[in-house]
């Protein structure tokens, strides 16, 4: 999906490449919410940092139902960390 590649996250680390699959909910107000790791890294550090940054993310257009009402929304996205 257009919106999970857009916020691919590329961060050198000790130089690896390794990723983690999250699954991240964005609230009805287009608010990063709830992240969990679907599938660790195996570095409990880089799976925390994860998800503590993705509570940084930018305000997105939110989600809308079939009569445009604003809805909360669940995200699979795969974070990339690379050096």
């Amino acid at each position: 999906d257009a919106l999970a590649e857009a916020h691919a996250i590329h961060i050198t680390v000790e130089r690896q490449r390794i990723s983690s699959i999250i699954r991240l909910t964005i609230d009805p107000a287009g608010r990063a919410g709830s992240c969990r790791i679907e599938q660790s890294s195996g570095k409990t550090d880089v799976d925390a940092a994860i998800c503590a940054g993705v509570a940084g993310l930018p305000q997105v257009t939110p989600w809308r139902d079939a009569a445009g009402n604003p809805v909360a929304n669940t995200l699979r996205v795969r974070v990339v960390w690379s050096g």
